[in-house]
């Protein structure tokens, strides 16, 4: 990645602006509707791993239903500290748990391969 866009999505981006534009643009209403519905598709038997890489804020999980990912083991990745902090505030309100993991997708440290 550029040096000047990790350093965007490091320090510059904040979590309040974040979500805001994802919100305003519908990207979150849309990642959560179509996470949702890959989670049924894959038809992945209880506790598979599941990860989300550059799950940001984790602002997705205010627009699907918690169930979803009760019977899977989440790991939620992002570049940001701050972003993963707001990620964990939001796993705790919905009831949720999951590994989340500081990473660079370019550079992971990742399982080699997680159930999806």
């Amino acid at each position: 990645m550029d040096s000047n866009l990790r350093l965007a999505w490091t320090q510059i981006v904040t979590a309040e602006d974040y979500d805001e534009h994802m919100r305003a643009v519908g990207q979150a209403q849309a990642l959560a509707a179509l996470t949702a519905k890959l989670i049924e598709a894959a038809d992945l038997h209880a506790g598979s791993r599941f990860v989300i890489a550059g799950a940001g804020t984790g602002q997705i999980f205010e627009f699907v239903d918690p169930d979803v990912f009760r019977r899977l083991n989440l790991i939620c990745t992002d570049l940001n500290p701050v972003f993963l902090r707001r990620l964990r505030e939001r796993l705790v309100e919905r009831g949720l748990t999951a590994l989340i993991i500081a990473d660079d997708l370019e550079q992971t440290a990742l399982l080699k391969s997680p159930d999806f």
